[in-house]
Formats: structure tokens, C-alpha cells, sequence
């Protein structure tokens, strides 16, 4: 991979875990900013404990990163960053009084209606990051898979305004296992299908069966970070 070229990098946060293509050219004081818009740390309070010393600002991140023999990069590259203001919005979100134990304790539509929780915190940067495009990994009538859903068939991709006010593309699935509705949404039907067996997700979450672009990634998961995962996949179910 050249200098020019994209490098896959994955920027883990405190409350994000974010992976998506940077410039090699890109200067790192260029790259602190896209780490501010992924991660909510603003650059002065960024702290990358992976790296040894402060690198210059003009450093190229190509050169900063290094790479293999000839130049080429890892396609798995992974990047951490923490917030050095106790004060931040990060760190608020991260250590809120709203435990785990007091999370169970209420009701979801309560903990969803928290303006400044996690939870929406975490729509809000999932929902910038995916699905801005029309999805190119289905289409309607295909067999797909998700990892909380299972199986079902594709009905409908489009948007859904009822949802975001169009801003997304969101894909109509029947579950074989049953979901939420019957491909209607506040009275708008975007697809039949039997009652309580759609729902809507987004695209990033499916792939396709007999053969699809599966990710084998989480077979290396520990038990709590698979059901943290599945926790925040949920959320995009509806």
C-alpha cells in the first residue's frame, strides 16, 4: 500500500470503537482532529498511551504508523485514545452515575429518554458513521443473517423518515424467528409481512447468506465484550 492510499484504522475510545479509512499523507495534528469528530475528545485532552512520545504535528501519519517491508501497511491497525479532562463530556458519559445495576433497575424507555446517556450518545455517532449511503452489501429478496435476528428476507431498503426524518438508509427485514411489527411504522408501511415478524436495521449489521462477507473478528471476543455488542446492536433494531 502506498503512502497514498487509504489505511484502515480502528480508533478505540472509551465509548466508541470506530474503524474507517484515513490518508497516509495525512499530517497528525490533521488526524487528532478526525479523531475529535469520531471519538468526542477534543485534541488538546487526546492521550495515546500505545505511543512511545509525543510525535511532531507535521509528522505524516504514514510514517508515524511505520508499516512493513516495502511499505505496506496492516489491514488491522488499531489505535487508542483517552481524555485527560476529568471534567470532559466523554468522561461524564463514561463514568455517569447510571451503573449497570441501576440500568436494569428502570425502565428502557426511561433510560432512552436520559438526554446525556451513553446510549445516545452512541446512536448519535453510529448513526453519523453508517448507512449515509444507499447499502451495497443487499438488496430486496435476499437471504440474510444478523447476529441477533438471525435469518429473514429482505422487503424494503429506503428511508425511513418515521425514524430519522429520512436521513438514514434503513433495510426491512421478515425474520424467520419473528420482530417488531409488520412492516409498518407509526402508520406508514414500508412492507407486508406477517405480524411481528419486521423490523428495521441498519445494513452494516447483515450479510448475506450462502456465501455472504461474514466478519469472524468476534470469535476472538471475550464473553463481556460479545454481550456489550450485542447490548448496543439491539438499539438498532426497530
Amino acid at each position: 500500500m502506498t503512502l497514498t492510499e487509504n489505511l484502515n484504522i480502528t480508533i478505540k475510545s472509551p465509548l466508541v470503537k470506530s474503524t474507517r479509512k484515513y490518508n497516509g499523507n495525512i499530517k497528525w495534528d490533521d488526524f487528532k482532529l478526525k479523531v475529535e469528530q469520531t471519538s468526542g475528545i477534543e485534541v488538546a485532552n487526546q492521550v495515546y498511551p500505545d505511543l512511545q512520545k509525543i510525535p511532531n504535528g507535521d509528522v505524516l501519519l504514514s510514517d508515524l504508523l511505520g508499516g512493513n517491508e516495502g511499505g505496506s501497511f496492516s489491514n488491522d491497525i488499531q489505535i487508542s485514545v483517552y481524555d485527560s479532562n476529568p471534567q470532559s463530556i466523554v468522561n461524564n458519559l463514561k463514568n455517569e452515575d447510571l451503573d449497570v445495576n441501576d440500568r436494569y433497575k428502570m425502565s428502557k424507555d426511561k433510560y432512552e429518554a436520559l438526554d446525556n446517556s451513553v446510549l445516545k450518545w452512541k446512536k448519535k455517532e453510529l448513526l453519523a458513521e453508517y448507512s449515509i449511503n444507499p447499502p451495497n452489501n443487499v438488496q430486496v429478496g435476499d437471504k440474510v443473517h444478523h447476529n441477533l435476528k438471525g435469518s429473514g428476507l429482505v422487503k424494503f431498503i429506503g428511508k425511513v423518515k418515521e425514524i430519522d426524518s429520512g436521513e438514514r438508509w434503513w433495510v426491512g427485514v421478515e425474520w424467520d424467528n419473528g420482530g417488531k411489527h409488520d412492516g409498518s411504522i407509526k402508520g406508514h408501511r414500508y412492507f407486508t409481512c406477517k405480524e411481528g415478524s419486521g423490523s428495521f436495521v441498519l445494513a452494516n449489521g447483515l450479510t448475506k447468506e450462502n456465501g455472504g462477507t461474514g466478519n469472524n473478528d468476534k470469535n476472538e471476543t471475550n464473553e463481556k465484550e460479545k454481550e456489550k455488542e450485542k447490548e448496543e446492536e439491539e438499539d438498532f433494531i426497530i
